[in-house]
Parts: structure tokens; C-alpha cells; sequence
């Protein structure tokens, strides 16, 4: 998931960059990933059944958090 967020946000800062996006779309997408991710938590990396997995789902979300910020965005979302 990491790998395909950061491909994601390369695809966003290049549609920002190039105005075919505005800033209220692109934070709209990233609500939408973050309620992707937050079904993968549930699903796939149950939180606190082994420490692998918070450490996976910290650094998901710390992807996520680089990547509102490199967008110069703040996502204004309670998110973990």
C-alpha cells in the first residue's frame, strides 16, 4: 500500500502542478484514499493483534501525511 501511495501522490502533485485539479478535488481524493485505507486497517492490519502491523498502518499514514504536506495541503482530517 506505501508503494501505491506515493505513486498516487506523484499522479496528484503532477495534476495540481499542471491545474487540471484544484485544490478542493485533490483534497476530496484524499479523503477518499483515506477511507480506502481505513477499510484496509479494518480488513488486512487489525490494529493492535501484532506490533507488525502498526508499524505498517504508521507508516501508511506517515506516507499519507508527506504527501498532504508535499502538496502543500492540510488535510484538516482527525485521521490516525
Amino acid at each position: 500500500p506505501v508503494r501505491w501511495v506515493y505513486g498516487l501522490s506523484r499522479s496528484l502533485a503532477a495534476l495540481k502542478q499542471e491545474g487540471k485539479m484544484t485544490e478542493q478535488e485533490i483534497k476530496n481524493k484524499l479523503s477518499i484514499i483515506w477511507d480506502a485505507l481505513h477499510g484496509f486497517r479494518e480488513d488486512s492490519i487489525p490494529e493492535g493483534q501484532d506490533k507488525m502491523y502498526d508499524e505498517q498502518w504508521n507508516e501508511i499514514t506517515g506516507a499519507m501525511a508527506e504527501i498532504t504536506e508535499e502538496l502543500g495541503l492540510d488535510s484538516g482530517q482527525p485521521h490516525d
